[in-house]
């Protein structure tokens, strides 16, 4: 058994979905994380990292049934 991260399976060829199987509910998810000591000075930069990763992520999985969670805005 091989464990392949979903966005990489998008690219596979029809004939090798064929062999995919699907993790029952609940599916498993991945977290990215951004930390840093609050006394941080170089703010701009971390945000711009932030809004990057952020942009990628949602640009790759916009389309799908995902729902991306931010501890900042709760």
């Amino acid at each position: 058994m091989t464990l392949l991260p979903y966005l990489h399976t998008l690219d596979l060829p029809e004939k090798s979905k064929q062999n995919l199987r699907f993790f029952n509910e609940p599916n498993p998810a991945r977290e990215v994380s951004l930390i840093y000591h609050k006394s941080e000075l170089k703010m701009q930069i971390i945000e711009a990292l932030q809004d990057v990763i952020s942009g990628i992520v949602r640009g790759a999985i916009a389309f799908q049934n995902v729902q991306i969670i931010s501890p900042i805005s709760k």
